[in-house]
């Protein structure tokens, strides 16, 4: 399986983004690691995490293990409603817990200066633009890396903006898929945590901090939709593990061979210059789009279901990660 350079995406989702693991749980399986890497607000901790213990995921799984057993008020503590509503705090949540029990768990040194490409999305609130922080950047101060993990995590209202440099940074929202094609990746796997299929969830039932996030998070895969269309007029083919019809739309071939030319023939100039492995040039040009194939219900932004041994349910967190873990032989059969 020639996937020539490989990139990965960790897309956010709050507290659903445990499916990540299982997916990426299942892609280490085949021996598939990425050589760049974008993190997208709980995808930035993710993925921190797994850049700086060197990709065990089994140390990943670990962490998102304890959350579990902590349970969602470990993240979003209720207790911090009742302090900052009626005193009209900037967040209904403080950031403390995710602060203390991960941000600070990362080895920031080991993510700086990691030989893998990295970029952390945030929302420059001030120039009104979206930002890829890169990790080699940081290099002299890795330490500056906590402000930026705090700010990609900064869901508008909910958890603070951070200030960084006299400009304050949120939630960075979707990934920035053009970054990962400026990097040359050849494949780009997407690790998302919701699915762009129709949902039949009653929407119209949901309480109204639930009616909130989910028209947010509807703004938020229209948007990462439009990038995974845009990587189409580059001459990326889509691949899907749940087929979910939003991109069954065929691009033109008088489109698609000259842009597919061109990657050739820059791939093969950059090959020259640096001594890169010239079977890669001729890897196909895909994205990959990894989503849970059973949505969890009560799996959200800021909850989740947490173990019930008298019932045996081993909690919402063990079953989404087991529940991505194996991908289909179909699935493989397509790569």
């Amino acid at each position: 399986m020639n996937l020539g350079k490989v990139g990965m995406i960790f897309n956010g989702g709050g507290l659903a983004g445990c499916y990540s693991v299982g997916h990426v749980k299942a892609l280490a399986a085949k021996g598939i690691k990425p050589d760049y890497v974008q993190g997208v607000s709980v995808g930035a901790l993710t993925s921190a995490k797994l850049i700086a213990n060197g990709w065990n995921i089994e140390e990943l799984e670990k962490t998102w293990l304890e959350i579990q057993r902590r349970g969602p008020s470990s993240i979003f503590n209720a207790w911090d409603i009742s302090k900052n509503v009626p005193r009209l705090q900037p967040s209904i949540y403080n950031d403390k817990q995710i602060l203390e029990f991960i941000i600070r768990n990362i080895d920031l040194a080991a993510v700086a200066n990691s030989q893998i490409k990295y970029h952390i999305i945030a929302n420059n609130r001030n120039k009104k633009k979206f930002v890829a922080f890169l990790n080699h950047n940081f290099r002299d101060d890795p330490q500056k890396l906590e402000k930026v993990l705090q700010a990609a995590i900064g869901l508008y209202g909910f958890l603070p903006s951070v200030l960084i440099d006299g400009d304050w940074y949120g939630d960075g929202m979707g990934f920035m898929i053009n970054e990962a094609i400026k990097a040359r990746c050849d494949t780009i796997f997407i690790l998302m945590n919701d699915q762009f299929a129709a949902s039949q969830q009653n929407y119209g039932e949901l309480p109204f901090y639930k009616q909130f996030i989910s028209g947010f998070h509807d703004i938020v895969m229209r948007r990462d939709e439009e990038h995974i269309k845009y990587a189409r007029t580059r001459g990326y083919d889509i691949i899907e593990n749940n087929p979910s019809g939003r991109f069954d739309d065929a691009n033109p071939l008088h489109k698609k061979i000259p842009r597919r030319i061109k990657h050739l023939m820059d791939s093969a100039v950059e090959a020259v210059k640096t001594d890169a492995d010239v079977e890669n040039i001729f890897s196909l040009h895909r994205i990959i789009i990894l989503t849970p194939p059973s949505p969890i219900p009560t799996v959200h932004t800021l909850s989740f279901k947490t173990a019930n041994p008298k019932i045996g349910y081993p909690g919402d967190v063990v079953t989404a990660i087991e529940q991505c873990s194996k991908l289909p032989d179909e699935f493989w059969n397509k790569l």
